[in-house]
């Protein structure tokens, strides 16, 4: 095994200082899984879906604290991301790191010190900033963090999966094209699960509670 194993394009700077691979723990227990961790995988299951479609897709705020930061980490963990990407106040910078030669479409959970750029390009991006959707300031304990990443990890590997065997069906998943409220896209995630995930694999979650 090289030392380059674990990470992703090692040649690529900019991937490796955020993204690693990893394992992702895996398991059928997810009574420590929070309201808020699954309202936010609902909203990572919709970006995903709508990034393939090249639907519009709307910025999702949080809050920024040690909590929300904790919680990203696990979700986005299955996805490799180890820490938020710290995108430029530069509009043209914004645009050349989310590009094909980078992410290309690839969600991700960000800083940014102009985040009403981030508004504007249309791209799956999960910002921590000064305002948004808040979480529980209360820290979750090793075990819920855990459980978090093995749900998350469930529904992104059906989705993706599934996509790969049957990608026509994905527009059957989006009922509405236009840029969707985060309340309408977190049911429109919530859906897609429901329909696309298998879920008796991850816990026999079914539905996906928001609340």
């Amino acid at each position: 095994m090289q030392p380059s194993s674990k990470i992703l394009h090692p040649a690529a700077t900019l991937v490796a200082g955020y993204f690693l691979t990893q394992d992702s723990p895996t398991g059928g227990d997810f009574g420590k899984v929070t309201a808020p961790a699954r309202h936010l995988i609902a909203l990572l299951a919709a970006c995903l879906t709508r990034a393939l479609l090249n639907q519009q897709i709307p910025l999702v705020r949080l809050l920024r604290n040690a909590a929300s930061s904790k919680l990203l980490q696990a979700v986005f963990r299955p996805l490799g991301q180890r820490a938020p990407l710290e995108l430029s106040a530069e509009r043209r910078l914004i645009k050349k790191t989310l590009s094909t030669q980078n992410f290309s479409g690839y969600p991700l959970y960000v800083t940014c010190p102009e985040p009403l750029i981030l508004e504007e390009i249309n791209y799956p991006l999960f910002l921590l900033g000064g305002s948004g959707i808040a979480q529980s300031k209360e820290p979750l304990d090793s075990e819920a963090l855990k459980q978090i990443s093995s749900l998350s990890y469930g529904v992104i590997t059906s989705l993706v999966l599934s996509f790969i065997r049957e990608p026509l069906e994905a527009q059957d998943l989006i009922d509405e094209e236009q840029h969707p409220r985060l309340d309408e896209l977190a049911q429109e995630g919530q859906r897609i699960i429901e329909a696309k995930c298998a879920l008796k694999h991850v816990g026999g979650l079914n539905p996906i509670a928001l609340s």
